[in-house]
């Protein structure tokens, strides 16, 4: 096999490969994201509505606010700021009220029901590319 056929193999094979390993990860992330769809979807209606988002919510900002004040603070949040957190501080005090944080998971669902029915089916949530709504 000459030397350019030898390496036009190479390089195919080379771009086949990361193609793969990048269908995985995407794999996994909508596997993950799809996991956490299932946790918000309370009913198990296979449909996310406003009020289980809330809900959600509310779960992730209680198990957070370490010190039960209703503020996230920066020692709250994973022991970081995260974009997240950042977003979501809408008056930039460096504190996250219960509010806010409802405010930006609000936001989150409106981006995510794609076709506006006041609802985000699985799909939609998969395909959003969001990661976690995380605080």
């Amino acid at each position: 096999m000459g030397k350019t056929l030898r390496l036009g193999v190479m390089f195919f094979c080379l771009v086949l490969t990361s193609g793969v390993a990048a269908f995985a990860e995407d794999s996994d992330t909508q596997a993950a994201r799809r996991s956490e769809f299932q946790k918000i979807d309370r009913d198990n209606s296979v449909f996310v509505t406003h009020e289980e988002m809330e809900a959600y919510c509310d779960e992730r900002f209680n198990a957070a606010d370490k010190d039960g004040d209703s503020i996230l603070n920066d020692d709250e949040v994973l022991g970081e700021k995260t974009e997240t957190f950042a977003a979501a501080d809408q008056d930039k005090d460096k504190k996250v009220t219960r509010e806010e944080a409802r405010a930006r998971y609000n936001q989150y669902f409106n981006e995510m029901d794609t076709n506006k029915d006041n609802q985000i089916s699985a799909d939609e949530y998969a395909n959003s590319g969001k990661v976690s709504v995380k605080f």
